[in-house]
C-alpha cells in the first residue's frame, strides 16, 4: 500500500486538458474510482482542488445523476468530436 504522499504525487488533476467539460468529466472518473476502492483516497483526491473546481465537479455529478451515465458522456465526447482538433489537445 502506498504512503499518502506517494498517494497525492499520483492522483491525476488534468490540469493540461483545455476543454472544460472533458476536464471535469476525468476528475469525475477519478472521484468514482477512487472512492469506490477507499473514500479516504477520494478525500484526499477531492482535497487538491479549489472551490471553482470543486463546484464543476459537483455539477457534473449532478449533470450524471439527473440525464445518466452514458446519456451525458455521449453528450460530452458528440460535443468535443465536432470541435477543431486544437481545442482538444493538451497544453
Amino acid at each position: 500500500m502506498q504512503n499518502l504522499d506517494e498517494l497525492k504525487k499520483s492522483f491525476h488533476n488534468f490540469n493540461e486538458v483545455k476543454d472544460d467539460e472533458i476536464r471535469v468529466w476525468n476528475r469525475c472518473a477519478m472521484v468514482f474510482n477512487t472512492g469506490s476502492k477507499s473514500p479516504a483516497q477520494m478525500r484526499e483526491y477531492l482535497g487538491q482542488f479549489n472551490t471553482k473546481e470543486m463546484d464543476e465537479i459537483r455539477g457534473m455529478f449532478s449533470r450524471i445523476k439527473k440525464n445518466g451515465y452514458e446519456s451525458t458522456r455521449r453528450e460530452i465526447m458528440r460535443a468535443n468530436s465536432q470541435k477543431p482538433h486544437e481545442e482538444l489537445e493538451h497544453a
